[in-house]
């Protein structure tokens, strides 16, 4: 039998090599578009998933952290009815956000129609992180690595299908990605579909999702500031086309963001269960995980540079190369999200949402602010990297500031 230290170590390479495997496959189905797409319909896709991004919470009204911190602390009976009841509320938000999109697309506001899938794709989302974060709380390591992986070598097989048999085109891209989520899904839940099938609304703790979301989706319009406003403001300020190239940029950078929620999978049970012993300084505590996700971060960032130093000019067309710059800045400003994520995820434990609201709704604003005056002044879209990386440091400091908070919560609970 492992030991509890020696499982943590096995789960985090089981992690991080299925980070590798899907980062690698992400890799190849950026580039495969690259090669068949034209920079406007990559724009079109960067488009959609920044909307994607403020309706997948809207969805579930923002209690994805819920998810985890639940699935930690209650037992089997008590977490089936929080699920149920969290897909309960689900599928009324998207039968609500589904109205709203089928009208502003007939009253001629939706100019895209590909933005009607939105919602669907959302309610999708809210199944497959649930699932998701589910393994992870379990520790079933192997079984997320596996599936996670299937699901980027199905969406890459059906991107390419879709796109040379139908249409090189951003819907083909979309329609690949629900397609492979859904099957996944659908292997996940084999044998126990009911949980999601059969919801059913639980007074407790719909007010439980609903005084945990309610407060974050205030900061919804923050944290799509930080994530998701740069594809956004490049459209508004250099054009669809250039917009294209920088998300473009975007998706081959996205291997940092893998690599850290790897991180985050991995080390964030571990975490959770010393939060919950109180034997330590939170603060003492934080900055330790800071730390471990900064230096691991850094030299993971190092590694990808280099090797696309080497690779990039003979795999990228020459419709694309112009990407490069943007790629580089952006895996700088993925460094500031690993300093934030420790934090983040101690103000999620002891239910600090109004905190973290208002420190990632300041960060939102400076990502937005700095890159729209930046590239306004500049004429160069490296400033929405750079307006990442300054939100994310704002944000990280807010969250840090508290943290004398977090240890006179430990400190009186632990007195009780």
């Amino acid at each position: 039998m492992l030991g509890t230290r020696s499982r943590t170590w096995l789960n985090t390479a089981i992690y991080l090599g299925a980070t590798v495997v899907t980062s690698l496959l992400g890799l190849l189905t950026a580039l495969l578009m690259t090669h068949l797409l034209a920079p406007e319909q990559y724009g079109r896709i960067g488009i959609l998933l920044s909307i994607l991004y403020i309706a997948v919470p809207m969805v579930s009204l923002a209690a994805e952290g819920l998810i985890a911190v639940n699935r930690s602390v209650l037992d089997d009976k008590e977490y089936d009815r929080f699920r149920r009841t969290a897909v309960a509320i689900g599928l009324g938000m998207f039968m609500a956000l589904q109205t709203v999109a089928l009208l502003l697309w007939v009253t001629n506001i939706l100019a895209d129609e590909l933005m009607l899938v939105v919602p669907v794709f959302a309610l999708l989302r809210l199944a497959t992180t649930m699932a998701a974060t589910e393994y992870i709380v379990e520790k079933k390591a192997i079984t997320y690595a596996v599936l996670t992986t299937l699901n980027s070598l199905l969406a890459m097989v059906l991107t390419y299908s879709l796109m040379t048999w139908l249409s090189a085109s951003a819907g083909a891209r979309v329609a690949a990605l629900m397609v492979a989520e859904s099957i996944i899904l659908i292997v996940r839940y084999r044998g126990r579909m009911d949980q999601l099938l059969r919801p059913a609304f639980d007074a407790k703790y719909g007010r439980q999702i609903a005084m945990f979301g309610l407060p974050s989706l205030f900061a919804l319009f923050g944290a799509w500031g930080l994530n998701e406003s740069d594809k956004v403001v490049v459209a508004q300020g250099a054009g669809l086309a250039v917009a294209g190239l920088y998300t473009a940029a975007s998706t081959l950078a996205a291997v940092m963001m893998s690599f850290n929620q790897s991180l985050t999978n991995s080390l964030f049970p571990g975490f959770f269960e010393r939060l919950k012993a109180r034997t330590e300084s939170v603060r003492k505590l934080v900055i330790e995980y800071i730390l471990k996700f900064f230096a691991l971060n850094g030299v993971f960032a190092l590694v990808v540079i280099a090797v696309y130093m080497l690779i990039s000019e003979s795999i990228l067309p020459a419709k694309y190369v112009a990407a490069s710059e943007y790629f580089y800045a952006l895996i700088f400003a993925n460094l500031a999200v690993a300093i934030f994520r420790p934090l983040s995820l101690t103000a999620d434990y002891f239910k600090k949402a109004r905190i973290k609201a208002i420190a990632i709704n300041f960060g939102g604003a400076a990502t937005i602010i700095s890159a729209f005056i930046g590239i306004q002044w500049t004429g160069n879209p490296v400033w929405a990297a750079v307006g990442i990386a300054l939100g994310y440091i704002v944000s990280a400091g807010i969250l840090a500031i508290s943290l004398n908070g977090f240890n006179a919560d430990v400190l009186s609970r632990s007195t009780q």
